[in-house]
Order: structure tokens, then sequence, then C-alpha cells
């Protein structure tokens, strides 16, 4: 099984706000691997928007993804998808979906762990 492990900045304006959490939800809808956000001490597994909402992840936060499971790498891809392009919330977003969903790939900066 394949953990990654990668920061994210929450970018759109409003934060992580019911919406946007929702979104992220109905995304893993189509994923089996784990999804876990984390800010300072708390953490929120991401197919519970309660949880995600709980975090209080304002515009600039910086939040740790772990997403471990056989599909990993595809998950974190479209989570990642989400957060560049602000969840689809600002104009700036429509090319930065396009550039994540061309490329098919991860931050290099991701951190992969094999279990």
């Amino acid at each position: 099984m394949v953990k990654l492990i990668q920061e994210v900045v929450v970018l759109n304006r409003a934060g992580m706000h019911a919406r946007v959490c929702s979104l992220l939800y109905s995304t893993l809808k189509s994923f089996t691997s784990e999804v876990i956000l984390f800010k300072g001490g708390q953490s929120a597994d991401c197919r519970r928007v309660i949880e995600v909402l709980s975090l209080g992840a304002a515009q600039g936060s910086l939040l740790r993804l772990e997403v471990e499971g056989e599909d990993a790498q595809e998950t974190m891809n479209a989570v990642l998808t989400l957060f560049e392009s602000r969840f689809f919330e600002e104009d700036e977003s429509t090319a930065l979906e396009s550039e994540r969903v061309a490329s098919g790939s991860c931050s290099k900066d991701a951190e992969v762990v094999l279990k």
C-alpha cells in the first residue's frame, strides 16, 4: 500500500467552507484511498464534511494532506487539482485545472511512503 504526503495551501478567498468541503467529498467518491487533512494538532477525514469544516482552514492556511491506499496517486492528483484550482471558485482556476489534468501527476514535492 502507498502513502503520499503533501503540504497544501488554501488559496480560495473563502477558505474551506461548506461548498468546498462538499466538492472535496464528492470528488473522493471515485476513489478508495483514505484522505486526511491536518491543521495544527487537528486532523479531518476528508470523507466527513463536518470534520473538514471543523479545521477552520481560512485562505492562506497551510495543511498537510495524507493519502493512503491502492489508488493513492490518482486520489492525490484529484485533491491537488481542487486546491490548486481554488476549488473552481475563481477565474484563474480554469487554467490551473487544465494544467493539472493534462499533466496527470502530483507535485514533485510529494513524499511517497511505501508500506
